[in-house]
């Protein structure tokens, strides 16, 4: 996390309650835990410890105040949504105002998605890392397509601080678990000219696809068979990821008749 002095001033009439607070705990990345504020008189700075939530805390991170820092207290001066900081300085009769652009570092990790429905590629998901109102994350890309793994990159930057930011790289592998639709599944009549069966073509089925490639239809009994009297046709069709689906449609041979 970050914070930028943004000016000294004056101390104001209530100097006094400030300064009764000689350190603070607060939330101030946003994770849920605690985190301690340690002016430091001697040194004209102040320390943050970030929590863990077991009673410890973190190594500090100081940042530099006026002369003899001795209170502090917090609220969101600029109505960003995080608590910043403001310290009184015995020294020089100042308050030091510290805005928090908290940047919170990332964990990624490779990822295996499947595709979006519908589409040949997935929406990559933003890390799960709690970040502060005032971040913007992004990835770039933000979507990937089904093939090979993909590197992409998140990046978490301060809305008022566009140098603090907090970058991640990872792969992303895009899988298709789509299978083909087949349409043309028509049913039908035909006559044959015994009372066994007779030799039937009909229509190849078509399919499509949510991804580019080859499709391969198969039908049993294929097209130009002798089908018996009342025949159901399967037919399969499957892309190039090796996604399949199945449908069927009945060819009713009619025997013949003498009138």
């Amino acid at each position: 996390m970050k914070w930028s002095v943004q000016r000294s001033v004056p101390k104001p009439l209530l100097q006094r309650e400030i300064t009764q607070l000689l350190s603070l705990l607060e939330t101030f990345n946003h994770d849920g835990n605690l985190d301690l504020a340690v002016p430091n008189i001697l040194d004209d700075t102040v320390s943050v410890l970030l929590g863990d939530g077991a009673g410890s805390f973190g190594t500090q991170t100081t940042f530099v105040t006026e002369n003899s820092p001795n209170g502090i207290t917090t609220g969101d001066f600029n109505h960003d949504g995080a608590l910043d900081l403001a310290i009184t300085n015995i020294g020089d009769d100042t308050i030091s105002v510290l805005l928090n652009s908290c940047v919170n570092p990332f964990i990624c990790s490779d990822l295996t998605l499947e595709n979006d429905p519908g589409t040949c590629e997935a929406t990559v998901p933003l890390p799960t890392t709690t970040q502060c109102p005032n971040v913007t994350t992004v990835c770039n890309p933000d979507t990937v397509q089904v093939g090979p793994p993909t590197p992409v990159t998140c990046t978490a930057t301060s809305d008022i601080d566009p140098t603090n930011s907090e970058a991640c790289t990872f792969t992303v592998t895009v899988k298709d678990i789509e299978p083909p639709v087949l349409s043309g599944l028509n049913d039908t009549e035909i006559t044959a000219d015994n009372d066994i069966g007779t030799i039937v073509t009909y229509p190849d089925p078509t399919a499509t696809d949510n991804c580019p490639g080859t499709i391969t239809i198969t039908c049993t009994p294929p097209s130009g068979s002798f089908l018996p009297i009342g025949t159901t046709v399967t037919c399969t069709a499957t892309d190039s990821n090796g996604n399949s689906s199945t449908g069927t449609f009945t060819i009713m041979v009619i025997p013949f008749q003498e009138e």
